[in-house]
């Protein structure tokens, strides 16, 4: 299989750093076999996989792709990280939302996705704690979204309760997983997601960022 990247009007030692950084962030194993067009228009990158397999997920000793990442909530914003982590080759995926339907239906999707990477990869989706089991990461993206008017505390009069609720089933199944927290208002759901997850602050993590 071979990744190409073509632009015209860039030199080709751009091509080539931009198409190499790429290959190098998605953390593959795999030795490459790099094929270079000259033209100064085209790159392509061929996979030579070890096993016969591309995007082949390293192995644990416990004979699963080396890391599994529950992610809870199956909205936009969770969906989306799993269809990254699934791309990327990553780790195994267990999706969960209160809303069994979503998750699995989502999960699904991705699961067509895998087979056309021919990624061995596993997607999940569910409303049981128990299917994250032993998850390296957990990722809580579940929460209600900011509605026109409303304020952090409104948010925090919801999204409290989610997350410490959500905090205290993953690690409860998963006690040496690191925790991102995504849900608003984000410096108080981390925070409680330190203080009633019984985890170090140093395995707690929260991400945001600002729109340009």
């Amino acid at each position: 299989m071979s990744l190409c990247y073509v632009r015209n009007g860039i030199s080709c030692r751009e091509i080539k750093r931009s198409a190499y950084g790429a290959v190098r962030a998605l953390r593959w194993q795999n030795r490459l076999r790099r094929a270079i067009s000259m033209d100064g228009r085209s790159v392509s990158l061929a996979l030579e996989p070890q096993d016969g397999r591309a995007f082949a997920p390293r192995k644990s000793e416990r004979g699963r792709a080396m890391a599994k990442v529950s992610i809870i909530g199956a909205g936009n914003v969770g969906a989306t990280a799993a269809s990254h982590i699934v791309a990327l080759g990553l780790a195994d995926v267990v999706l969960l939302d209160i809303n069994e339907g979503i998750a699995r239906g989502k999960a699904l999707d991705m699961m067509h996705m895998c087979s056309v990477l021919d990624s061995g990869l596993k997607v999940r989706g569910t409303s049981d704690y128990a299917d994250t089991a032993e998850s390296d990461v957990v990722v809580i993206t579940a929460g209600v979204a900011c509605k026109p008017g409303m304020t952090r505390e409104d948010l925090l009069a919801t999204n409290a309760s989610i997350m410490t609720s959500s905090v205290r089933q993953a690690i409860a199944l998963s006690p040496n997983a690191i925790v991102i927290c995504v849900s608003n208002p984000l410096n108080v759901t981390t925070y409680l997601a330190c203080s009633h997850g019984g985890i170090p602050a140093s395995r707690v993590i929260g991400m945001g960022g600002r729109a340009p």
